[in-house]
């Protein structure tokens, strides 16, 4: 599911996203979406099972180029108030 925000993603980015978003279940995958169209994961530094948290390094790498972010989530397709926050406060559309 997409945030209310916008639909920044491809069918081939949603592809890609759903491929590292299984391969990390059960934990959650992160990453951003570039201004070029790659799909980067980053690491998720979260040491709660139901959360994620991009690594501050990587985030400061990517986050001038990037045109999203993503995550996925391990128990449930919708996006929640945490989400909605994070996405605001990064100015960016989030794709869960």
């Amino acid at each position: 599911m997409l945030s209310s925000f916008s639909n920044p993603t491809t069918s081939k980015q949603q592809s890609q996203i759903l491929k590292r978003s299984e391969a990390a279940f059960p934990v959650e995958a992160c990453g951003f979406i570039l201004s070029n169209g790659d799909v980067v994961e980053c690491t998720n530094v979260s040491t709660e099972k139901y959360t994620f948290k991009i690594n501050a390094e990587e985030t400061a790498l990517y986050l001038d180029d990037a045109i999203a972010s993503w995550h996925s989530h391990i128990d449930y397709a919708d996006v929640s108030f945490a989400d909605i926050k994070a996405s605001k406060a990064l100015n960016l559309p989030y794709a869960v």
